[in-house]
């Protein structure tokens, strides 16, 4: 597919508007004229130097950097997404390794919520402790009340109460 412009911008076909550019005649040679332009270009520092150069030359440079420019636009237009859009934030970017000061944190929190889930387990009967044990290692209701030898209702029951401490434990 090639591209095919009838008319140029309205910026484009009347260089004095350009940004880039600012024309004046600076001197006659015999009896031709010489036309120079001074172009602007901005580094990648912020400092901007201003180069005068001969009419020719100042005419092929900004076609070319008309042309640098449509071609980014037709990028910009075909290519939905890209890495300039995105947010480097979440799951995706986060470091695996933790620093050493949020490894810290973690472990102290770590240490903190298992002292509370002792102390917790401290509230707890005997029973509901052992049955919160098989619960922890995997077994259905249905499977600790086969091995305690007890009613499956017996075995809600008692599960149902260690949630209902947990939530008023918990929720101090």
């Amino acid at each position: 597919m090639k591209w095919k412009y009838t008319q140029l911008p309205f910026f484009l076909r009347r260089p004095n508007l350009r940004k880039k550019e600012e024309t004046s005649i600076s001197e006659h040679q015999s009896d031709l004229e010489v036309f120079y332009m001074k172009i602007k270009y901005v580094f990648a520092d912020g400092t901007v130097s201003e180069v005068e150069v001969d009419d020719e030359y100042g005419r092929l440079h900004l076609e070319a950097e008309r042309k640098i420019e449509n071609d980014n636009r037709r990028w910009r237009y075909h290519v939905k997404a890209s890495l300039d859009n995105c947010d480097y934030e979440g799951e995706w970017f986060q470091d695996p390794n933790p620093t050493p000061h949020e490894q810290m944190l973690i472990d102290t929190e770590y240490a903190e919520s298992e002292k509370k889930v002792q102390e917790f387990k401290k509230t707890l009967t005997d029973i509901q402790l052992k049955r919160l044990e098989m619960l922890e290692q995997g077994m259905t209701q249905r499977e600790i009340a086969d091995r305690e030898g007890v009613n499956l209702s017996a075995v809600q029951k008692s599960i149902e109460q260690i949630r209902k401490k947990y939530g008023t434990f918990f929720d101090k």
